[in-house]
């Protein structure tokens, strides 16, 4: 950003990776042969600001937090499971193939997972995988790449209201934000949705 160059040198193996300053404003590529060059930029971590607003952007997500009532639920015990019911569909457009939607969980929590041989705990129909998190809502997850502190869930978006449900449990005491849900296309980048950011309370078990 101040107008100086710093060359990267990159490491002389099949897919070269060097990492550069976020204070970068510009990158540069050369290349010196006649072979057609590719690259790719990553870039992981957290925001600093949660977003405070919804995004409908060709798809809608809705997030929310209910007890076995159903009912929603901003306060439980530590130890204790809430189940997590995601809501999401297209917004003036038929089906939309190949959709991540990325869950993060709030800090404290944990996802629950089914043993493999649960009977809500069979094999998608696509990819062969077992989906240890049931889905009581009935989408037909094409794959779902649970992590400590997100779950992500591929598959098709129409126009009509899908829903999809997993469990997560408490772990600590105190009070946490909640992300927001969000879902993206993932060949039309303009295709994207995020829900309402939401806090949650976990309190002591004999409180």
């Amino acid at each position: 950003k101040d107008g100086k160059s710093l060359a990267l040198t990159l490491p002389t193996n099949l897919v070269p990776r060097v990492p550069f300053s976020a204070n970068a404003a510009k990158l540069k590529f050369a290349n010196d042969s006649g072979l057609t060059t590719y690259f790719a930029v990553a870039e992981s971590g957290f925001d600093k600001s949660p977003p405070t607003t919804e995004l409908k952007s060709g798809m809608e997500v809705i997030r929310e937090y209910v007890d076995s009532e159903g009912k929603p639920v901003t306060t439980i015990k530590v130890g204790q499971e809430v189940t997590v019911r995601l809501k999401f569909r297209s917004i003036n457009r038929g089906a939309i193939p190949n959709v991540a939607l990325v869950d993060l969980l709030p800090g404290g929590f944990e996802p629950v997972l089914n043993p493999i041989d649960a009977p809500n705990a069979q094999p998608a129909k696509k990819g062969g995988f077992v989906n240890r998190l049931g889905n009581v809502g009935g989408w037909n997850v094409e794959y779902a790449d649970i992590r400590e502190e997100r779950v992500v869930l591929y598959g098709t978006v129409n126009s009509n209201l899908s829903e999809f449900r997993y469990r997560i449990r408490a772990t600590n005491v105190g009070t946490f934000i909640v992300p927001p849900a969000y879902g993206e296309s993932l060949y039309e980048r303009d295709v994207q949705a995020r829900s309402m950011p939401g806090r949650i309370v976990v309190e002591r078990a004999g409180k």
